[in-house]
C-alpha cells in the first residue's frame, strides 16, 4: 500500500519537475544495496515493485510524451527497472528455488550478487532488443557526465541560470564553515555507526577514514575557479574519481574477502543499520548534483540539515552518559555550534564563528525582508490590460520562462511554460519567432499553436544568448548576444563640425568579418569601443556614420559602421563596414535622464531577426498589430545601470493559405545534435 502510494507522489512529482530521478535513483540505489547486498527480503521486494509499477503507470498514463521503452531508455528510470530484473531473478532463482540451482551456486558466490549479475546478462539482451545499441552506448557514456555535470550536457540545460556550476566556495557563502564542518562530521558519526557488525573496530576506523576521504574528494575537488582544485583539472578529476573508486573498491573487497572465509560468519555481519545506509545514499546523490548544478543546494539542504542534526543529538547524547571532562566538552561544542553570539570566522575555518542557529535567522530574517515576487507591478498592469481587452479563449507565445505569469495573471492559454512538457516548442520559438527572419517564418509555427498574440518585454535583451542558442541549428547559425556600451565623458571630443562621442565596453564578434584584407575571426575577435560623431546645422543634429574600434591579437583598428538608431528613426549609411547596428538608448541615474547615455550593439545576424524589428526598432509588421506597449512608463533604457523596457503585446493575423510544415505539429526537433553544446564559441 505504501509503495502504490509513493510511487503515484513520485509520479505527480514527475509531471511538474524533472528533478523527480532524484528519488528514483535513491529509492534504486538502496534497493539495489539493501536486497543484494545485504539480506533479501520478499516484503521489501514487494514494497519496491509496488512503487516503481506505481510510478510507471501513473507517469506513462498522465502523460503521453512518456512511454515505457522511453523511461527504459533513461539511465535513472532504467536503473531503477535493472534493480526490478535483479529482485524478480533473486525471487525466482533463489528465493523459491524453481531451477535447482541455489545449492550449486550459494557457497561460491553470495546469491545477491548472483542475481546481479544474472540480471546484467539478462538485462543487456532485453535492452538491446528494446531500446538498440545506440542507446546502451550513449548511456555508457553519460555515466560520466552524470558524474561530472548531470545538468549541463545540453544547451537547454546550459542556457538555465540555476544550472551553473558551483565551487564549493560557493557552498560556503550560502551556508558557513561551521555548518558545513557539522553535516560532514554528522555524516562520518552516521557511516560509523551504520556498519554495525559488518566491520570489526579495526576495519570500521579504516573504512571511516576511507569514507571521509571520499567525501572530501566528492566535495573539495572543485574548490574554487584559481585553485588546482577547480574541479577541471587531472589532479582535481584524480581526487574525485580516485576517492571514489578507492573507497568503493575496499568495500567490494572486504566484502568478497569475509564471504570466503566463513560463510556462516558472513551472513551475521552482513547486517547494518539500513534507516542510516538510506540517508546516506540520498547524501552522496545530492552532493553530486550539488556538485553538478547551484540550483541543487535547494533540495540538498534536508539531507544535510537531519545529518547537521545527527551530529547534536550525538553531542547530547554524550553530554547525558559521559561524566567528568567529556560531558563539559560536549555541553560547550553544543554551544557553540548552535548559539554562540560571537563571531570569530578568520579562526578554525568557522568553528568559533557565531553559531548556526542565530546565523541562519539573521540570514533569513535578511532575505525575506528583500524578497519580492518577480511578477511585479509593469506585469500585473498588462494582466489587467489582457483580462479586460483580449478575449478569454487567446493563446499567447512569447518564450517559455512567463508561461505561468500568463497563464495565471493574465487568465490566457500560452504555447510554451516552465514545465517545458516539449521540449521542442523551445526551440521552435527561439528560431521561427524571436530569431526568425521573416514574418511568414514566424506565422508558420504560430498557426500551427493557434497562437492570437505575441508578448516580448526587455528581459528578452540578457536572455538573447540563451533563446539564440536554442533556436539555432546544430551549427550554431543563429547565436548571438546584445551587450551595452555605456558613453565616457572623458572621452568625448569637440571639434568644428560637431561633436564625437566614444561608447565604451566589449562585444565578441559572432561571426567572421574581414576588413582591409584582414580577418576577425568570430569568438577571437571583437568591438571595445564605438564612435558617434553628431554635426549641427541649422535644422538641429544629425549624426555621421558611426565608427566601431576593432580588436584583434592586441591590435585594433577602427572600420564604419552600417547602421544607427536613434529616437524612433533607423539610419542606413553608405560606406561598406560593420553590418551591425548601434541602437542608442537613455542612460538613467535616479531622476537624472541622459538620451544619449548608453546604447545596445546590435551585430547583423541580431539586425536580421523579428525581435530587433518588432521590439527593439518598433517596425511595423504586416500581419503583427502592436495593441498593447508600455513604453511611455518604461521606456527602453539603462537604469541604475540595469536595462529596463517595455512589454509589448501584438495581435497576429495570418495570410490566406498559409501552408504550415507537418512538423510544427509534433514534439520532434529538425535535427537532435541542434541540443548539442559541440561547437560553441
Amino acid at each position: 500500500m505504501f509503495g502504490v502510494i509513493a510511487g503515484f507522489v513520485n509520479a505527480l512529482m514527475g509531471l511538474v519537475w524533472g528533478g523527480m530521478y532524484f528519488v528514483v535513483i535513491i529509492i534504486s540505489i538502496f534497493a539495489m544495496i539493501s536486497l543484494f547486498l545485504i539480506k533479501f527480503r520478499t516484503n521489501n521486494f514487494i514494497a519496491y515493485s509496488s512503487w516503481l509499477i506505481s510510478f510507471v503507470l501513473t507517469l506513462t498514463t498522465l502523460r503521453e510524451t512518456i512511454t515505457i521503452k522511453g523511461l527504459l531508455a533513461g539511465i535513472y528510470s532504467g536503473f531503477a527497472m535493472f534493480t526490478f530484473l535483479c529482485g524478480i531473478i533473486y525471487y525466482v532463482l533463489f528465493k523459491k528455488d524453481l531451477l535447482k540451482i541455489k545449492n550449486k551456486v550459494k557457497d561460491k558466490i553470495p546469491l545477491g550478487i548472483s542475481s546481479i549479475l544474472f540480471g546484467v546478462f539478462i538485462g543487456v539482451l532485453g535492452y538491446l532488443a528494446i531500446v538498440g545499441h545506440s542507446v546502451l552506448y550513449h548511456n555508457i557514456r553519460e555515466i560520466y557526465s552524470i558524474f561530472t555535470n548531470p545538468f549541463g550536457q545540453s544547451r537547454w540545460a546550459l542556457t538555465v541560470a540555476e544550472n551553473h556550476q558551483p565551487y564549493f566556495i560557493e557552498w560556503i557563502s550560502h551556508t558557513s564553515w561551521k555548518f558545513i564542518w557539522m553535516f560532514l562530521i554528522g555524516s562520518v558519526f552516521l557511516f560509523y555507526e551504520m556498519c554495525g557488525n559488518f566491520l570489526n573496530k579495526r576495519n570500521k576506523i579504516i573504512g571511516t577514514g576511507l569514507y571521509i576521504f571520499m567525501l572530501f574528494g566528492l566535495i573539495f575537488n572543485r574548490y574554487s575557479q584559481t585553485s588546482v582544485l577547480n574541479g577541471e583539472s587531472d589532479i582535481s578529476r584524480l581526487f574525485y574519481f580516485g576517492s571514489l573508486i578507492l573507497f568503493s573498491i575496499s568495500l567490494i573487497w572486504y566484502y568478497f574477502s569475509t564471504f570466503k572465509k566463513n560463510k556462516e560468519l558472513f551472513k551475521e555481519k552482513a547486517s547494518i543499520n539500513e534507516h542510516y545506509l538510506l540517508l546516506l545514499i540520498w547524501f552522496f546523490v545530492m552532493l553530486v548534483g550539488a556538485r553538478s548544478a547551484v540550483r541543487i543546494l535547494f533540495v540538498l539542504a534536508p539531507v544535510i540539515c537531519v545529518l547537521a542534526g545527527f551530529l547534536v543529538i550525538r553531542l547530547f547524547d554524550i553530554s547525558l552518559k559521559k561524566k567528568n571532562l567529556y560531558k563539559y566538552v560536549a555541553w560547550v561544542l553544543l554551544v557553540l555550534l548552535l548559539i554562540n553570539p560571537f563571531s570569530f570566522s578568520s579562526f578554525a575555518y568557522g568553528i568559533l564563528d557565531i553559531g548556526v542557529v542565530n546565523n541562519f535567522y539573521e540570514r533569513t530574517l535578511t532575505q525575506a525582508k528583500n524578497t519580492g515576487t518577480r511578477y511585479n507591478s509593469q506585469w500585473q498592469v498588462a494582466g489587467q490590460w489582457v483580462s479586460e481587452n483580449i478575449p478569454n479563449d487567446a493563446v499567447f507565445a512569447h518564450w517559455w520562462d512567463y508561461g505561468y505569469w500568463v497563464q495565471t495573471g493574465f487568465g490566457r492559454a500560452t504555447v510554451t511554460d516552465g514545465g517545458n512538457a516539449k521540449g521542442s516548442l523551445n526551440h521552435m520559438m527561439g528560431r521561427h519567432v524571436l530569431t526568425g527572419q521573416n514574418e511568414i517564418e514566424a506565422l508558420e509555427f504560430l498557426k500551427a499553436h493557434e497562437v492570437t498574440n505575441l508578448l516580448i518585454v526587455s528581459d528578452e535583451i540578457g536572455k538573447y544568448p540563451a533563446f539564440s542558442s536554442i533556436g539555432a541549428d546544430e551549427n550554431w547559425d543563429r547565436y548571438s548576444w546584445i551587450n551595452v556600451f555605456t558613453r565616457d565623458d572623458t572621452k568625448t571630443r569637440e571639434s568644428r563640425e560637431g561633436t564625437v562621442y566614444i561608447f565604451t565596453g566589449g562585444t565578441p564578434l559572432d561571426s567572421d568579418f574581414e576588413y582591409n584584407g584582414k580577418l576577425y575571426p568570430k569568438g577571437g575577435s571583437g568591438i571595445i569601443a564605438i564612435m558617434i560623431s553628431t554635426i549641427g546645422n541649422e535644422g538641429g543634429v544629425t549624426f555621421a556614420q558611426p565608427q566601431v574600434v576593432l580588436v584583434y591579437n592586441g591590435q585594433q583598428e577602427i572600420a564604419p559602421l552600417e547602421c544607427l538608431f536613434f529616437n524612433g528613426r533607423e539610419m542606413i549609411f553608405k560606406e561598406k563596414g560593420v553590418k551591425g547596428c548601434f541602437v542608442i538608448i537613455p542612460k538613467i541615474d535616479g531622476t537624472v535622464a541622459d538620451g544619449l547615455g548608453n546604447g545596445l550593439y546590435i551585430s547583423e545576424r541580431v539586425k536580421n531577426t523579428l525581435f530587433y524589428k518588432l521590439y527593439l526598432t518598433g517596425q511595423e509588421g504586416k500581419y503583427f498589430k502592436l495593441v498593447y506597449n508600455d513604453e511611455a512608463n518604461i521606456p527602453l533604457s539603462v537604469f541604475n545601470g540595469r536595462i529596463i523596457g517595455p512589454l509589448k503585446i501584438w495581435e497576429v493575423s495570418y495570410p490566406e493559405n498559409l501552408e504550415v510544415p507537418e512538423i510544427y505539429y509534433r514534439d520532434e526537433l529538425p535535427n537532435p545534435k541542434v541540443s548539442s553544446i559541440e561547437g560553441r564559441y
